[in-house]
């Protein structure tokens, strides 16, 4: 099992920031790769959804379930896609004097030959190893994109509302 991690601080509180990571139907309209997310189920505990998500010019549609506790929401894959034979991770938010660090942790046990082929069909051939490294790099920088726009979407309400009192 392969595991990794990003972070990165918002200048904004834990409740603000948690609730924008838990309210999903902003992230097609902030996010670059995901296209939609159909809602399932959704309480104040639980989401399961599904995620359309574009990757190097391709979609593809990820079931996922999640479970908020405490400043953390983890997250699985029940059936993770042809390049991962297992997928879990959490979105960890802590206090910090600047703010709120929100860590993205991963953990997942790559398929190689699926890694090998869902580069081979977006026109990028690579050795399966490889491919898995690529693999890690794109889901990583997928996560790195997911906080960013998050970060820009909730520092941009702040300094709107700033502006506005």
């Amino acid at each position: 099992m392969n595991s990794f991690h990003s972070s990165v601080t918002i200048a904004r509180n834990v409740t603000e920031v948690m609730a924008a990571f838990w309210r999903l139907e902003e992230w097609p309209k902030i996010t670059a790769h995901v296209r939609a997310i159909d809602l399932l189920f959704d309480d104040e505990n639980v989401q399961v959804l599904l995620m359309h998500v574009d990757s190097r010019g391709k979609r593809d549609v990820f079931k996922s379930v999640r479970v908020r506790q405490a400043n953390v929401i983890f997250y699985f894959q029940p059936v993770p896609p042809p390049t991962l034979k297992f997928h879990r991770g959490a979105w960890e938010f802590e206090a910090v004097p600047t703010g709120t660090r929100v860590t993205c942790r991963h953990e997942i046990v790559a398929d190689p030959n699926g890694c090998r082929q869902f580069f081979l069909n977006t026109g990028l051939e690579l050795e399966a190893n490889a491919a898995v490294v690529k693999l890690e790099d794109l889901i990583k920088n997928n996560s790195n994109q997911t906080m960013e726009a998050l970060k820009r979407s909730l520092e941009a309400i702040a300094v709107a509302q700033e502006a506005a009192s």
